[in-house]
């Protein structure tokens, strides 16, 4: 080997080049206290190959997204971990969150709802307690909710409400149904607070009925009742066929137990003619309403 200034030259065992024997060229091994065979060059380039095979596939990948990720959020960008769509970092696409990086959660704010309906839909109990016990403990923080939220609150129910017309009806017809002394009394509030709405609303009524072509007789009834009998002599519902009886109790009354019902409906350009009538249950008459067979899931013609 050459010397110069007082400093020993090496050949690299694995490119062939000659360095002086120095850090700067060659590792020192501490625990031995000597120099490696190969260059720094040579022994970087081994580890790098070395450390690629060892890494698997599922860290190449969490590495690519960690990058993506970086260049994304330059960008003002983020990926939903959820539905993999790039949306704009800001808080209208993703809710905060304390522990990430850029205080953002992963998950698009589209995906966070839907998971939580989810989880709602499948621990109602659980959701419906935790909500009373919330309540209970921090009640002036429920009323500052209600207060922020109140016209977003009010919105959602007035959309629920439009887009559920018959939900709605059959929850007022059946607390109507389970409240009737006090369906009773709100009516009679509301048509003395409004006179002239009450007055307009019966007009309107019975110009209907009263200006309906076609009569029906008591006979026609009968012959009708005869035609929905079987032979066990039994008369069934128009609509789901249910049994005919003679009473039903109605609330906290008792009242008879059919209904003459208008296949087409007076509001809907029907007749009182007999071929317009059948008899139906109180429960068809009262959810049928004022729609045509058509729109009735009940029986067809």
């Amino acid at each position: 080997m050459a010397t110069s200034n007082n400093t020993t030259d090496r050949t690299c065992t694995k490119c062939g080049r000659t360095f002086p024997l120095t850090p700067e060229f060659f590792y020192r091994r501490p625990n031995q206290n000597c120099f490696e065979g190969r260059c720094l060059s040579c022994r970087n380039k081994y580890l790098r190959e070395y450390h690629d095979k060892r890494v698997t596939s599922e860290q190449r990948k969490k590495q690519e997204a960690e990058r993506e990720r970086q260049e994304l959020f330059a960008r003002g960008k983020r990926r939903c971990s959820k539905c993999n769509r790039v949306l704009p970092a800001t808080t209208e696409y993703f809710y905060r969150d304390r522990t990430a990086s850029n205080g953002l959660s992963c998950i698009c704010a589209k995906c966070s709802n839907k998971a939580a309906k989810q989880w709602h839909a499948d621990n109602l109990e659980h959701a419906h307690e935790y909500r009373k016990r919330r309540a209970k403990e921090h009640p002036e923080a429920l009323l500052l909710h209600r207060v922020l939220r109140a016209e977003k609150i009010a919105e959602t129910k007035r959309n629920w409400r439009r887009n559920n017309p018959d939900k709605v009806k059959k929850h007022k017809s059946d607390s109507q149904k389970r409240n009737r002394d006090a369906a009773n009394r709100r009516s009679k509030r509301w048509r003395k607070a409004h006179p002239e709405k009450a007055r307009e609303e019966t007009r309107i009524q019975g110009h209907r009925r009263s200006h309906a072509s076609g009569v029906f007789t008591k006979a026609d009834i009968e012959r009708q009742l005869r035609a929905q009998t079987d032979k066990k002599g039994i008369p069934h519902c128009w609509w789901c066929g249910k049994v005919l009886k003679p009473t039903v109790k109605w609330g906290d009354r008792t009242r008879i137990g059919y209904d003459i019902d208008h296949v087409i409906p007076i509001s809907r350009g029907g007749t009182n003619d007999p071929s317009n009538l059948v008899l139906s249950c109180p429960h068809c008459n009262d959810r049928k309403g004022a729609k045509l067979p058509s729109e009735w899931n009940g029986r067809l013609l």
